[in-house]
């Protein structure tokens, strides 16, 4: 065959020739397509083996235009000639005059991408602003390493993606004058690819010696998106995002991927991916390691004694959850695993229950010095006399859990509910749901809290090339209460980033919740600070938000 087969991404390549609508349905007309059946494809196994091909004389006109506007063409790949053509095509077809592709044109060369994103929004508001900024200098900084160089010995990546659509500000400066409504809008209709451009690798070196370039591969979704993936049940799709993120990553030479935020629940931690090139991690451990070392310094600076204390485990079902409710049921006595309320909370919580009554059952059966917490009220009760676990294989987490219920009846060890009610009984509490908004307050736990936290990081071997500052210190003051037997709460928080002119933002919140589904709420939020600054960039966006809910 006199022709030259061609990588195609996007819509495909349909034709070499139309340069409009009407001239591309006359071409489609007389059989002249170069959508083809591809033999090699076909070879290949692919279900749909869909190919472009264009003749040889095609392929000299596409290097000949290519070359007419843009001077030698030699050096550009197959792929980039082809992608060039087509967005000369599309800015010839485009019916802009000479100074409007100029200043298009210039709003790329200096990443102003302002202009581009705001009419996608379908926002009614004119534009922020007119005027073309430069912000190649805000992206210089997140250009990472070269690539490979001395000392590094792997490359890994982790995929991501945004808490919630006002992230994108932080990700593209240049988007800072739109507001919420309409970087929501934005992302929204992102969807059909989210795939976005792997951020430059970053060197990290360890205090060991060894070192790895690490990449952060995004996913243009939110947290609000991802929930509705879970909730719907139809999680095909992003897998199948998720999938492609950790294959692109491999083809760059990644060893390892590590799925962040939602990526590793939707995934199922993971094992829905079929990636055997390259090894991946849903970071659970890591998290369970870092939020126990949290919780004995936060046990420590307020003098609190396991030994003599009740454990709330919230989203208690979830594998997260059932490894702290594991491991601290060793040191408390009272354990309380609070779901959903979902129709299979409950079911999923008992198997939790059980799970953490087989783990104890066998700690005691094996022997441990000084048995504490659950595992002492099973050693002490004598429930485990006679109990042979090789007797009931595959059943004794179930029978542990139905002897402790029948001995000890309401003042079990463990409890399992969906009453919130029980977080006003907790000296400790461990949050592991899967929320992507906020569901707990101050008010679940005490009528008034009053809070002041003063957070900072500093970055060792800090480079100008990770993208963030060196220290970047947070005060936050705080004070919760609910009033009128919790059916109004009230919030205040003033929040201080004293450091590189990043301001403050102070915060206001009256909520009115009369019943299980109707809530009314008004809030206030005033922001201070340069117009450069993280709160000082909404200097002039302070707002009132008024809020009606209904929930089934």
């Amino acid at each position: 065959m006199n022709s030259l087969d061609i990588a195609v991404t996007g819509l495909g390549l349909v034709t070499a020739r139309a340069a409009s609508p009407k001239q591309l349905f006359r071409h489609i007309v007389a059989g002249k397509s170069c959508i083809a059946k591809s033999c090699l494809l076909e070879a290949y196994g692919l279900v749909n083996p869909v190919g472009a091909f264009l003749s040889r004389d095609e392929w000299r006109y596409v290097r000949q235009r290519v070359a007419l506007g843009n001077g030698d063409a030699n050096g550009l790949e197959p792929h980039s000639m082809l992608a060039l053509y087509a967005a000369c095509q599309a800015l010839d077809s485009s019916g802009l005059s000479l100074a409007d592709k100029e200043r298009i044109c210039e709003m790329l060369r200096k990443q102003d991408a302002l202009h581009l994103v705001h009419p996608i929004t379908h926002t009614r508001r004119p534009p922020p602003r007119n005027d073309i900024r430069d912000f190649r200098d805000a992206f210089a900084g997140w250009r990472g390493i070269p690539a490979r160089g001395a000392g590094a010995t792997r490359k890994v990546a982790f995929i991501n993606h945004l808490i919630t659509p006002q992230w994108l500000t932080q990700v593209d400066p240049s988007l800072a004058g739109l507001d919420a409504a309409e970087l929501r809008r934005f992302v929204l209709r992102m969807v059909p690819n989210k795939g976005a451009a792997p951020y430059d690798p970053i060197r990290i070196r360890s205090s060991l010696g060894g070192a790895v370039d690490f990449s952060l591969y995004p996913l243009a979704v939110c947290s609000e998106q991802m929930v509705g993936y879970l909730r719907g049940g139809d999680l095909n799709g992003i897998r199948a995002e998720v999938e492609e993120r950790v294959l692109a990553a491999a083809a760059d030479g990644c060893e390892v991927v590590g799925l962040g935020m939602y990526t590793s629940i939707v995934t199922n931690n993971c094992t829905s991916l079929r990636t055997p090139q390259v090894a991946l991690t849903s970071g659970n451990a890591l998290t369970v390691g870092m939020g126990l070392e949290a919780l004995e310094r936060a046990m420590a600076e307020r003098g609190i004694d396991p030994a003599n204390s009740t454990l709330v485990v919230v989203g208690g079902a979830g594998n997260i959850a059932t490894a702290y409710a594991s491991l601290l049921a060793a040191r408390v006595p009272r354990l309380t695993l609070l779901g959903s309320g979902r129709k299979d909370s409950l079911a999923r919580l008992r198997r939790t229950a059980e799970r953490i009554y087989g783990d104890a059952f066998d700690a005691v059966t094996k022997g441990r010095d000084k048995p504490a917490g659950i595992e002492a009220a099973l050693a002490e009760s004598g429930l485990l006399r006679g109990l042979d676990p090789e007797s009931e294989p595959g059943k004794i987490d179930a029978v542990v859990a139905e002897r402790v219920q029948e001995h000890y009846g309401e003042v079990a060890p463990i409890r399992i509910t969906s009453d919130r009610g029980c977080l006003r009984e907790a000296d400790l509490v461990v949050c592991t749901a899967n929320a992507d908004t906020p569901f707990l307050t101050a008010g679940d736990f005490k009528d008034w809290f009053f809070s002041a936290q003063a957070m900072d990081h500093l970055i060792d071997s800090w480079s100008p090339a990770f993208g963030v500052a060196e220290r970047q210190p947070l005060l936050t003051f705080s004070a919760e209460g609910s009033h009128f037997d919790a059916k109004l709460r009230s919030e205040a928080k003033w929040s201080l980033m004293p450091m590189h002119g990043d301001g403050s933002m102070l915060q206001f919140r009256l909520t009115y919740r009369p019943d299980d589904h109707w809530s009314y709420g008004v809030s206030v939020d005033l922001f201070d600070g340069a117009s450069d600054g993280l709160f000082g960039q909404f200097d002039h966006n302070d707002r009132i938000l008024w809020e009606i809910k209904y929930q089934l």
